[in-house]
This record gives C-alpha cells, sequence and structure tokens, in this order.
C-alpha cells in the first residue's frame, strides 16, 4: 500500500467505520444525528456528522485550532436549535491566569461556519476535565455545571453550594440562563457532582455524606420550585462504589443504568427493590463518554 491510500477498518453500521491510526470521538447524538471530532495529526483536526441508519456521513469540516495555541483544550457539545431548525456545535476553551477568560465558538450545520459568540458568564467547574459528561443537551440548549467567582485549581473541598449553578446556552438566541440547583442541596461533596438528561428532564446528581447517591430532576425547566429528588441510592446497594454518572432511565422508572466515573464500570440498578446487577462487556467501551441514540432519517448536510 503507497503512503497516500487510507486504510479502512469497515464494522457493522451501528460501529463506527475507523480511520486506522485516526483519533475519532463522539461529541454528542441528537435525533439520530452523531457529531464527531477527529485528528490525524496533532495539526489536523476535522468536525463531521454521521447518521449510522442511514449509513450517511458528512464531509470533514476544519476545526480552527490553527489559530490557539497547542496548549488550549477545547470542549465540545452538540445540540439542535429549534428556531431555526438547525444542528449547532459548541465548542468553548478556559485561559487560566490571574484573570481567567473563556472563548466559545459555535459551528453550525448548513452555513458550515465558526462564530465567536459571548463568553460564559460563569465558568464551566470541570472545563478541563475532557472524561466528563461536559455539557448535556435538552429542548434547544447545552447546559453546564458552573461555578460564580471561579478560582483556578480551586479544591473542590473548598467550593460553597452558593457559588454553585448550572449554566444553560439556550441555542437559538445564543443568550445565557443561570438554573439555581434544588434549595436541599447545602454541601459540596469531594466527588463530582453532575448535570444528565434522564426521561426528557434535567437532572442534577450528587454525593451525600459518602453513604448516598442523590439525584433530583427539574420537572419544569428553569424554574427552581420544580426540583424533585428522584432517588436517594445508598452505595451499600452499589458495591460500595462512589462518584457515579447515570446513563439512563426507563420510562417507568423502575430501571437504573449507572456507570462508575473513573473505574469504568457499570450496573442496573432496579429501584423497586434496590437490586443491582453488574452489566459485563468485554469490548473495550468507555461507560463515561456512552450517548443516548436512536435512529432517524435526519440528513447529514
Amino acid at each position: 500500500m503507497s503512503s497516500g491510500e487510507t486504510c479502512y477498518a469497515i464494522e457493522c453500521y451501528f460501529r463506527l467505520n475507523k480511520l486506522l491510526d485516526i483519533w475519532t470521538c463522539v461529541v454528542g447524538s441528537c435525533n439520530g444525528l452523531l457529531c464527531l471530532i477527529g485528528s490525524s495529526t496533532p495539526r489536523d483536526h476535522w468536525l463531521c456528522f454521521w447518521n449510522p441508519a442511514m449509513r450517511t456521513k458528512s464531509k470533514n469540516f476544519t476545526i480552527f485550532f490553527d489559530s490557539f495555541p497547542d496548549s488550549c483544550l477545547f470542549n465540545f457539545s452538540f445540540g439542535y436549535d429549534n428556531l431555526t431548525r438547525t444542528y449547532k456545535v459548541v465548542a468553548f476553551f478556559v485561559e487560566v491566569g490571574k484573570h481567567p477568560r473563556c472563548v466559545v465558538k459555535v459551528f453550525s450545520l448548513g452555513d458550515n461556519s465558526w462564530r465567536d459568540i459571548q463568553c460564559f458568564p460563569v465558568l464551566p467547574l470541570y472545563w478541563s476535565h475532557h472524561d466528563t459528561n461536559n455539557g448535556v443537551h435538552l429542548n434547544g440548549t447545552i447546559n453546564w455545571i458552573a461555578l460564580r467567582d471561579y478560582v483556578v485549581n480551586s479544591n473542590i473541598t473548598n467550593i460553597t453550594v452558593d457559588q454553585c449553578v448550572i449554566l444553560s446556552l439556550d441555542l437559538s438566541t445564543e443568550t445565557y440562563t443561570q438554573l439555581l440547583l434544588p434549595r436541599r442541596f447545602d454541601k459540596v461533596s469531594c466527588y463530582r457532582p453532575k448535570v444528565v438528561v434522564l426521561m426528557g428532564c434535567l437532572c442534577f446528581c450528587h454525593d451525600f455524606e459518602k453513604t448516598h447517591f442523590i439525584i433530583w430532576q427539574m420537572k419544569n425547566f428553569g424554574v427552581q420550585d420544580s426540583w424533585i429528588q428522584l432517588f436517594k441510592i445508598s452505595y451499600e446497594n452499589c458495591f460500595g462504589w462512589s462518584n457515579l454518572l447515570p446513563l439512563y432511565l426507563s420510562k417507568n422508572g423502575d430501571t437504573l443504568i449507572l456507570a462508575h466515573d473513573e473505574c469504568n464500570e457499570a450496573f442496573i440498578y432496579n429501584c423497586r427493590d434496590n437490586r443491582v446487577e453488574k452489566i459485563e462487556i468485554t469490548n473495550g467501551e468507555i461507560w463515561s463518554t456512552t450517548k443516548d441514540y436512536f435512529e432517524s432519517f435526519v440528513s447529514t448536510h
């Protein structure tokens, strides 16, 4: 094979068609469309959209990294603008220093270009953790756990409850809202709090006294008084694991899938009888990076 040829490893349609020696990552899944970013060299970065059910993929779009220092670490999120019916990718990075700042860019599928938008009014808590579920999409918004009065390299145990908010970006107006957390959330643990989407609602998850894992559900998006405590799960029922990440909740609310955010293990939790069962998958999947997906006929162009 000549040096100019590209070698493909073709797998079944629901897995990535991987280019050998090329790094590929799934940014997110929305309405049956997957957003991927990848790189073949340290200076060659691209973005594309893939519909596994249709077996179609967009062309690769160049990412703007050349205009930033190599040390910049961008976080990416993927969602849908309900007003303009446009799929958008949000990318940001935080520049550390005495006065930290951030750069936020948006890519729109259709005009296929990157634009700068207003910087975050508060900084996402885990902007440097690229293995964290950083930015979740719900009903035309992207949502992050964020901190007021952010101090770079501050210990999480020094963070106060009053500093914590959910930063929500409206993809239609490209403006921000700060959502308040449940009133009964009164202590920040040493384990990462998280936001996830379960059963079509925004959920806030956190450790409680190193004995329980609590999941709150915001019944009415944006309304603080609509938070309800969905689950309070004893770690004794979870093999003693902590630092959990909810991945899926069944429609009837009986079955919850949770992953250990650091050890790449997962289990099924039966909410009615507190019964748990480990999920044994040996194909190297990283549970904390899994995405919801359902088949659709959405175009990749």
